[in-house]
């Protein structure tokens, strides 16, 4: 986002994968599939949640947001990375 236009909308895409290698090393660091889309593999987060969350995802959510809130960034970036996530 820093190399992007001050215009451009950036993204913050976490479990996706843009190189075969990292989806490689994901799969076989939580032994979980992963999916082809494009140029990309979407390897999803339950590996790591399962791993060091017990399985839980709101205490994965709420340990990146907690990141987040204590991140060296500007208040207006923090807002918009704290509360315009996406559950899918």
């Amino acid at each position: 986002m820093a190399n992007t236009d001050n215009k451009a909308v950036g993204y913050v895409i976490i479990g996706v994968a843009d190189k075969l290698k990292d989806a490689e090393k994901i799969k076989a660091k939580y032994n979980e599939d992963y999916v082809r889309v494009g140029s990309f593999y979407i390897t999803g987060i339950d590996g790591e949640v399962k791993k060091y969350y017990e399985g839980n995802h709101d205490k994965y959510y709420s340990m990146i947001k907690n990141k987040l809130e204590n991140a060296p960034i500007t208040e207006h970036y923090r807002r918009q990375l704290v509360y315009c996530t996406v559950d899918i």
